[in-house]
């Protein structure tokens, strides 16, 4: 099997803050706190608010992108993070779990440029705490990796 080209790593957050999510100053703060946690190069930084609430905000990486889109009214956001090379997205996540504090969250993790693998971890506080639709699995119940060819 081929080496990656690169992680990608997808986050749903639910139960956050909505006032951090429409904080474009915190949350630029977050995503490059989250960069340096993962050892990725920040090149620049974009925050697009959104009115009446919400923001999109993306980090250029050195070795990709690392970007949040907010839904203040809902407490969610969504985050992609694709990194070549050295990076760990997965410190990423616990800078952005921690700072975000969502009472539940699930994540996919991508293998790209080979055979694409597929890798869902669910990243629940309390599963019991959880709604149900939040602990349903759209994806193949499998183990840790399930491949895609």
């Amino acid at each position: 099997m081929e080496a990656a080209a690169g992680r990608h790593l997808i986050i749903e957050y639910h139960g956050c803050d909505s006032d951090v999510l429409d904080d474009a100053v915190a949350i630029e703060r977050i995503l490059r706190d989250a960069a340096r946690a993962a050892r990725a190069h920040v090149v620049a930084c974009v925050v697009h608010p959104f009115s009446p609430r919400g923001l999109t905000a993306v980090l250029v990486l050195e070795e990709s992108h690392l970007s949040i889109h907010t839904w203040p009214e809902r407490g969610y956001a969504a985050v992609d993070f694709f990194t070549a090379g050295d990076p760990d997205p997965e410190l990423a996540h616990e800078v952005l779990r921690d700072a975000l504090a969502p009472t539940h969250s699930e994540r996919l993790l991508l293998r790209r440029g080979g055979r694409l693998l597929l890798r869902r971890v669910p990243d629940v506080a309390s599963s019991d705490e959880a709604p149900a639709e939040a602990r349903r699995s759209v994806y193949p119940p499998t183990g840790d990796e399930t491949d895609t060819e």
